[in-house]
Formats: structure tokens, C-alpha cells, sequence
């Protein structure tokens, strides 16, 4: 729930195994194997995406399609592209997937909120704070709509198509949530650790922020060691002591979310959100659009 510290690609190393290594020490034996197995044999490919200047001579006659040896190869194991991917964003600033986002919808331009439903989106949708199911023990939202600004929500669309690949199904827990609703959640639990501080305000707030879980091809969701808004240190990355199986679920998550252009924060394995949020104003209940939660 908090998002005041994102982890973005550009504070990782060069490798998924090394920033196990180097920024969680603490993580146990086996979610280190974990991690360094699915990655492993697996190198980065953004130099396989710098555009080719050398080489190129204008030619006026006898043009052939040319296939560059330069672009992205998409591999048939769908559990390795997802970490190929996670791997890649990782090693820059943005992923190729991020550029492309960020690209086609600049952070700075207007904010627009487009409506997400499983119909137009092919995902589960169950935002806990439009029901009694969340910390205060009460509906905080008027109305369950889902909302995201535009580059989120292409990045959700990325998302939902990586997760196919291997059989999954994204389930949304929140996505935009009104200054108001954030002011509920303050009032409730005023400790930053937790509640995005009210002098920044949450990226949420902003409609780049989502949080999710993924769902088996039989609608389960996966174990993640702890449910939504659990307000533990259990709920935080990379914690050591999970069950191996737990770990596991958080990295595939990971991967997904890292290859379709998100970023994570370190405290809680749900929320994922766009870098370069915080250049964006926070979008008031009463600017949101014909879809109003509160």
C-alpha cells in the first residue's frame, strides 16, 4: 500500500542472481537456488536491441526486406521468456517494454483514466476496498470501478499477455484510489511504513499504481505467503524464510510485471506501479472521470 520507495531497474546490478546476492543477503539458501535456477544460462538481451548505425548504405535499387540479426527473439519456453524479460529490465534503465511505454504515452501528458474490466482486459478483478475484506473492516469505495492512466493500462495489457504464456490470469486487488480514499487509510493506520505519506500521496492516487496477484489455470491464486495488504515484514520481497513454493510464485509475478514495464517496491510482493510516477499530479475522486469510486 505504501509506494514511497520503488525499486526501480536502474538501482539493480547486471544480473537477477547478483542483486539476490548483493541487496538481499539475508534470503535463504534455497530462494537464492530458486532465483539462480531460473535465471541461469540466461543472458541479458538489450544489446541485442541497440539500434545499428554501421553498416547502413542508402540503396536506390534491387531493396530486399532485410531481417535485423538486432531483434528481440521471442523464446518458445514461456517460462524462460518471462525471466528473459525480467532479466533484460533489470539490466537498464528500462526494460524494452518500458521505453515503448513510456514512449507512446509520455508520463507528462494529461492524465486520462481508462476503465479496466475482465471483459476488455482478460483479468480477475476483486477491489478489496470496495467491500468490508480490508483493514478498517468497512467498504471504503462507493462504487468498484477499475481505473488506470493510459501508459499503466498498456502496460497491464503487456502483462496479462506474458502471463498467458504460461497459464495464468492476473487478479486485480486496486488500481486507481482517490486522494480521499488514501486520507480513510491515513486516518485508519497513520504509519508511513504502511500508508503512503499524505504529503506525497500514493502512486495509486496518481492511476499508475496496481496491485494484483496471479491466478492457476483452475482460478486459484497462487501462494503468495501472505494475503493482500497483510501489514507484516512477511509480506515484503525476497523475505528469507518463505516456503520454497512461495518464492517461487513471487518471482514468476515478478517477471511478469519487471517484462511488461513495472517496477516493485521492497515491502510489499502486490503493489507494482510505473517509474517516473511521482512527475504526475495526484487525480482528485472529482477528476476521474463519468466513473466516480467515492
Amino acid at each position: 500500500m505504501t509506494d514511497n520507495q520503488p525499486m526501480s531497474p536502474a538501482t539493480m546490478p547486471g544480473a537477477f542472481a547478483q542483486t539476490v546476492e548483493s541487496r538481499y543477503a539475508g534470503l535463504t539458501p534455497t530462494a537464492k537456488r530458486i532465483a539462480s535456477d531460473m535465471l541461469a544460462n540466461l543472458e541479458p538481451r538489450t544489446s541485442n536491441l541497440e539500434p545499428r548505425t554501421s553498416n547502413l548504405e542508402p540503396r536506390t535499387s534491387n531493396l530486399e526486406p532485410r531481417t535485423s540479426s538486432g531483434s528481440a527473439r521471442q523464446s518458445t519456453n514461456a517460462s524462460r521468456a518471462i525471466v528473459n524479460c525480467s532479466a533484460s529490465s533489470i539490466n537498464s534503465t528500462f526494460s524494452p517494454v518500458q521505453a515503448e511505454t513510456i514512449h507512446a504515452h509520455p508520463m507528462t501528458e494529461p492524465h486520462r483514466l481508462i476503465p479496466i474490466t475482465p471483459e476488455t482486459h482478460d483479468v480477475d478483478i476483486d477491489l478489496v476496498y470496495a467491500t468490508d475484506r480490508n483493514l478498517t473492516g468497512k467498504p471504503i469505495y462507493k462504487a468498484a470501478h477499475c481505473l488506470l492512466l493510459t501508459p499503466a493500462e498498456a502496460g497491464l495489457r503487456k502483462a496479462v499477455g506474458i502471463a498467458r504464456t504460461v497459464g495464468m490470469k492476473l487478479r486485480i486487488f486496486d488500481a486507481y484510489r482517490p486522494p480521499e480514499a488514501q486520507q480513510v487509510l491515513w486516518d485508519f493506520l497513520p504509519d508511513p511504513a504502511y500508508i503512503a505519506d499524505l504529503g506525497l500521496g500514493s502512486n495509486h492516487s496518481r492511476g499508475t499504481a496496481i496491485d494484483l496477484t496471479l491466478l492457476d489455470a483452475s482460478g486459484n491464486a497462487l501462494d503468495m505467503g501472505t494475503g493482500f495488504d497483510a501489514m507484516t515484514v512477511e509480506s515484503g520481497h525476497f523475505h528469507p524464510g518463505l516456503p520454497e513454493h512461495v518464492q517461487r510464485n513471487r518471482l514468476l509475478l515478478l517477471g511478469v510485471m519487471h517484462a511488461a514495464g513495472f517496477t516493485h517496491i521492497k515491502s510489499e510482493w502486490w503493489h507494482y506501479e510505473l517509474p517516473g510516477s511521482r512527475s504526475l499530479r495526484l487525480i482528485d475522486n472529482s477528476e476521474s472521470g463519468p466513473l466516480r469510486l467515492m
